[in-house]
């Protein structure tokens, strides 16, 4: 079965509610999209594994209000995201992850806690890639040069 263009929020919480199996990872952009998915399989972790990019699901100026963020960029929209699943889902989820770019929030202090919300180590997921060619592996080190 296909997946919809996006997600609703509340049919996502009651997809992950029945189906607490479910292993999906969400992140900001293509690049971070085409990443974890080439990680993931070189890790042998693809299998019942999806990845979707921020846009996948609707994300609309309400939630964004209800948990004190006004501009919609990919990231503060899934930071809403993961609060506001965070607080439908009444038996938590263990195999969900939202993944953001940590940005400057290290210096600026802001960073927002849920269970779901994971950021990078650095400002950004393309901020490692030119220093860990050893890491990646070859497709990476190939479009460097």
């Amino acid at each position: 079965m296909k997946p919809p263009d996006r997600f609703n929020i509340h049919e996502l919480a009651a997809q992950y509610e029945y189906h607490p199996d479910l292993r999906d990872i969400y992140v900001e952009g293509r690049q971070d999209r085409v990443f974890f998915e080439w990680f993931l399989n070189e890790m042998g972790l693809s299998s019942g594994t999806a990845v979707y990019e921020s846009q996948a699901v609707e994300v609309d100026a309400v939630v964004l209000a209800k948990h004190g963020l006004a501009e919609s960029g990919e990231k503060t929209r899934l930071v809403a995201l993961s609060r506001e699943l965070l607080g439908l889902l009444t038996k938590g989820h263990k195999h969900l992850m939202f993944v953001v770019d940590a940005d400057f929030d290290y210096i600026l202090e802001s960073f927002v806690h849920c269970d779901f919300l994971f950021y990078t180590d650095g400002t950004s997921l393309e901020s490692f890639l030119p220093w860990s060619a050893q890491f990646v592996g070859k497709p990476f080190a190939r479009s460097a040069g």
